[in-house]
């Protein structure tokens, strides 16, 4: 699964995954909702799929990650 693992709060959270063509794959505003790999009900493809998340830290700093995830099947 994709998403934050933090005791700390958090908040502005927002994850979003995107596949190699920039769509929408999964988005949430929930910090303890990650993303198991689905789009909907489906199992998605294997490849490699780009997470984008951006949430404000206790110090109401704006923290922004972005990477990738591979996905195999």
């Amino acid at each position: 699964t994709v998403g934050m693992e933090t005791p700390l709060i958090i908040t502005d959270y927002n994850l979003v995954i995107y596949d190699r063509w920039g769509g929408v794959m999964f988005q949430s505003r929930d910090q303890f909702t990650k993303w198991d790999g689905r789009m909907g009900a489906d199992l998605v493809q294997s490849g490699v799929y780009i997470y984008d998340v951006t949430f404000k830290s206790p110090e109401m700093e704006f923290m922004h990650y972005k990477g990738d995830v591979l996905v195999l099947r």
